[in-house]
């Protein structure tokens, strides 16, 4: 079991404060944005009023098709209405009036306005009367794209290196418009020009940026509440850990000391296993496999081969005689003949899957797994030959003096659904021929 240790600790509460330290300067910045596009909001929606309020006052001048106002220095008559019929007039008290447009108008209201707030106001237009009244190369640019459906235009910029808010609306020819610009080819509908409103932004700043150190303030706390959080939650962590590490230390000696001991009866009872295992598979006698193994390999090998449509092949072994020779030796003498036929035998197992077992008695069997019975045929007289090899005694023998055997062959290809015991018994029964016909031979039908 592992712990996460003090130095990794520390790596990880540096890069925790760092990861806090993130988040907060994230929140700093996005809080930078937000005072930002407030303030651009804000101006941009005084932008907007102003602009309104300058076209409803328009409006107004307009639907009384202009204003009489007194003549002085500030207010002398337009040059650019001499057109106009009744342009001058005198009430009967002998006060001279001259008419003011809607334009004449606004320009002396914006002019004042820029004297008392700083806004600046200027009605222009690409076709002027007033050459005061000329595009510069942001209106004029605003007035192409006027010409192309859209209706207003902002920037934030510098005038004079100064930061202003540029703004314009277009304005659209309505009737009492033609009073004055009907001789420029105007008709209603037309767009004629637009006023634009350029508002300085420095007091904005200044505001915009009050607020920021207010905001940074408590953004400085936050992250000092975050970090002494972080600092002394490490030191707390750090102790538990010292103080597990000494309790871990102590139960890892018992735990060591038991898995000692049960690894020990493990090992035991493994090796116990394994002989019993053993034993369980194994011919006491021969030390070669026993019935029991055979009957639960030759199932396997039985499936696999219908599984796979291969042959398999099986060869059924008696020892000629062997109770004569038990007679005539002794059982002791039968045991050490049953050993040497079964330990030939089982050296003539060359493949990895052939395997011999004993069967019961003086009787052995041999698995060929994939075989065909030629070679299964040769495979039973090899066996036959290295038996006779052996040249064991045998006085009791009545086809000659030495120990032989008589095998039975069966070999196919499984059937689905066909039973291995009736192939167990076809080895069987050719046994049986070869024992009937005179032994000492291989019999296959």
């Amino acid at each position: 079991m592992k712990f996460l240790k003090a130095s990794n600790l520390d790596v990880y509460s540096i890069v925790l404060m760092a990861v806090w330290t993130i988040i907060v300067v994230n929140l700093i910045v996005y809080e930078m944005i937000s005072l930002r596009n407030k303030t651009h909001g804000i101006v941009l929606a005084q932008a907007k009023t102003s602009f309104n309020k300058d076209l409803a006052l328009r409006k107004w001048v307009t639907s009384h098709g202009g204003v009489y106002v007194p003549i002085d220095k500030k207010t002398p008559p337009s040059k650019y209405l001499y057109n106009i019929q009744d342009r001058d007039i005198e009430t009967p008290s002998g006060i001279k009036l001259t008419l003011m447009n809607p334009a004449y108008v606004l320009r002396q209201i914006t002019e004042l306005y820029s004297d008392l707030y700083g806004v600046k106001g200027h009605i222009t237009s690409l076709k002027p009367i007033r050459p005061e009244n000329s595009p510069d190369e942001w209106e004029k640019k605003s007035l192409t794209i006027f010409e192309q459906g859209v209706k207003e235009k902002f920037e934030f910029t510098n005038i004079d290196g100064k930061p202003f808010l540029r703004f314009m609306c277009m304005m659209i020819t309505e009737e009492g418009c033609l009073k004055c610009h009907s001789h420029q080819g105007y008709k209603v509908g037309d767009v004629r020009g637009g006023i634009s409103i350029a508002i300085p932004m420095e007091n904005y700043f200044i505001q915009e940026r009050k607020d920021f150190l207010l905001h940074l303030f408590w953004y400085l706390i936050l992250w000092s509440f975050g970090a002494t959080g972080i600092y002394y939650g490490a030191r707390k962590i750090k102790q538990n850990m010292f103080e597990r590490d000494l309790a871990y230390e102590e139960l890892e000696k018992y735990q060591e000391q038991l898995e000692q001991i049960v690894n020990d009866r493990t090992s035991k009872l493994e090796k116990i296993n394994q002989k019993l295992e053993y034993l369980t598979i194994t011919d006491s006698l021969t030390g070669i496999a026993n019935r029991r193994y055979f009957d639960t390999l030759i199932q396997k090998e039985w499936n696999r081969a219908m599984r796979e449509s291969k042959p398999i092949s099986l060869i059924m072994i008696d020892i000629d005689f062997f109770k004569s020779y038990n007679d005539l030796y002794g059982h002791q003498s039968g045991d050490e003949c049953l050993k040497k036929a079964a330990m030939v035998l089982d050296i003539e197992m060359k493949r990895a899957g052939d395997f011999v077992a004993r069967y019961g008695g003086e009787e052995f069997v041999v698995v060929l797994p994939n075989t065909n019975i030629s070679e299964a045929l040769a495979v039973a007289e090899t066996l036959r030959t290295s038996v006779n090899k052996l040249q064991i005694v045998h006085a009791g023998s009545k086809i000659n003096n030495y120990v032989s055997i008589s095998l039975g062959v069966a070999s196919t290809i499984p059937e689905r659904n066909s039973l291995v015991e009736k192939f167990i018994m076809s080895a069987d029964k050719n046994l049986y021929l070869a024992k009937k016909e005179g032994r000492n031979m291989v019999k296959f039908s």
